[in-house]
């Protein structure tokens, strides 16, 4: 009987033990191994990974909604989404870092979990696009057009006037023809040639404000990606917790799903007098939000909103009195007050030091307004004198086919 009594202790001990070890190897496989699992909603270890973003000892890289979720090791970074983790069982996330991991066993940001994701597959094609109405430039604009090709060799360069725009629109979308001449102003043209350009072809659509700090060649992995206005614009100016897209830069692979639903509902915000809410940030922002709430795949039809300094670093400072006047008032929410703190340590003004990893900054010449003009003088120069060889938009809509 003794003996059958150390028997029982023994074999006690021995499950003790490899329950332990289990367990220690379970969580070995799914907090520090770099490589890719996945949760099922509604399960203990789901709530429990989001228990532990909710209390900040993880943030989120990127996240896309779907239902199944999947994650590398342990300590993240949230770049897309970061007041939204309390609401996390609505995303897919998208990948995790453990920092004491080796750099070169995990991706530390979107655009290289992208790459990771993608399985080295370039989803975007290298073609940068610009718009004006003609083919003659303002001249304030010629440093920074040059800074795309400096960076960008190898890119095509393809230019779109407002003509141009309307030749893609007849062929394409005839039954936006009447909408797109109904316009009051050319800016809200270029917003529509930038969304059905990118639709039919792809690639990257830059506005001519926007300096290139470095090649857009790791951005290419990612199947869309949307930059996203500076903080103090969509916190200050539109109060929106969450972020604000923004048009200024926007890449894609063509045919992508979330464009063919911005341009199927233009017409619902057509009728706006205000840009930003008919064709610009506020109505792409309000496409984004509905577009990510439904079962998209997370895979090529995925979008990605970028952090606002990988594009929109800086702010702008024309606006500043808005900024002033958010921040004076009294009873401000509390995540108002350290970019206020912030903001006024800096005079309202941006630091002159750029973050060392965004891809452009955006200089906020207001086109849009009357002064423009008077403000930056009416000096042109022909694109084709600027850029050599320049790819005219016109010359392309006859190889639709090709990018289909």
């Amino acid at each position: 009987m003794r003996i059958l009594k150390y028997r029982k202790s023994g074999w006690c001990i021995a499950a003790v033990v490899l329950v332990i070890c289990v367990a220690l190897y379970l969580d070995y496989l799914l907090l520090q191994k770099p490589k890719l699992y996945r949760t099922s909603i509604g399960r203990k270890e789901d709530n429990t990974f989001r228990n532990k973003l909710r209390n900040q000892d993880y943030n989120l890289i990127a996240a896309v909604p779907h239902k199944p979720r999947q994650f590398y090791g342990k300590k993240v970074k949230i770049v897309p989404h970061g007041n939204e983790t309390s609401n996390i069982k609505k995303w897919r996330i998208y990948g995790l870092f453990n920092e004491s991991a080796k750099k070169d066993t995990l991706p530390r940001t979107w655009w290289e979990l992208s790459k990771k994701n993608s399985g080295n597959k370039t989803y975007v094609n290298k073609i940068l696009h610009q718009t004006w109405n003609d083919y003659k430039v303002p001249n304030l604009f010629i440093p920074w057009i040059k800074s795309l090709k400096r960076h960008h060799p190898n890119w095509e360069y393809w230019f779109w006037t407002k003509q141009d725009g309307r030749q893609l629109i007849k062929k394409t979308r005839p039954d936006l023809l009447r909408m797109y001449d109904s316009y009051s102003h050319d800016i809200f043209r270029a917003d529509v040639r930038k969304y059905i350009v990118l639709h039919e072809f792809g690639g990257v659509f830059l506005d001519l404000d926007i300096e290139s700090l470095r090649s857009l060649d790791p951005i290419t992995y990612a199947p869309c990606v949307l930059c996203q206005e500076p903080k103090a614009h969509s916190l200050l100016l539109y109060h929106m917790d969450n972020g604000l897209a923004a048009n200024g830069v926007m890449a894609t692979r063509p045919r992508h799903p979330f464009f063919k639903y911005v341009i199927d509902n233009l017409r619902e915000t057509s009728n706006l007098t205000q840009t930003v809410k008919s064709t610009g940030p506020l109505m792409l922002d309000k496409r984004y939000r509905e577009y990510i709430a439904k079962p998209n795949d997370s895979g090529p039809d995925a979008v990605i909103l970028a952090d606002p300094d990988d594009f929109l670093p800086t702010f702008d400072e024309d606006v500043s009195q808005g900024y002033i006047g958010t921040c004076s008032i009294g009873n401000l929410p509390g995540h108002y007050k350290p970019l206020c703190e912030k903001m006024e340590k800096q005079d309202f003004a941006n630091e002159k030091k750029l973050p060392a990893h965004s891809f452009t900054d955006h200089k906020w010449i207001h086109t849009n307004v009357g002064h423009f003009l008077e403000e930056f003088g009416n000096e042109t120069t022909d694109i084709h004198k600027v850029i050599s060889h320049v790819i005219n938009g016109a010359d392309m809509i006859g190889t639709l086919r090709n990018y289909r």
